[in-house]
């Protein structure tokens, strides 16, 4: 396998990385679309989209109830080893019933 030449990010992530070359700098964008049709008066509507909030709220009910059901599982087993454990300490009964 060849050995890497040069690590280069495509973006700065901070000071943290400063010290890491760096493909893409900071940039600043004059006469954005929306400063543009600011410029000529017109307003503009910006709509988050409900589908998005929709799958959002849907995953983390299902994080819930995943964590719900891994808890329960948790104490599941807590009881189970219990129980085990008891019966681990109890004298082997006859196999004649005596």
């Amino acid at each position: 396998m060849p050995k890497l030449a040069r690590f280069v990010c495509l973006s700065s992530y901070g000071d943290e990385f400063a010290r890491l070359p760096v493909a893409f700098g900071p940039q600043t964008i004059a006469n954005s679309f929306g400063e543009y049709i600011a410029s000529l008066g017109l307003t503009q509507l910006r709509i988050a989209s409900t589908k998005m909030r929709e799958r959002l709220e849907a995953l983390r009910k299902q994080r819930v109830e995943l964590e719900d059901a891994i808890a329960d599982l948790e104490r599941t087993v807590v009881v189970v080893d219990g129980m085990l454990k008891e019966r681990e300490g109890q004298a082997p009964k006859a196999a004649n019933g005596n």
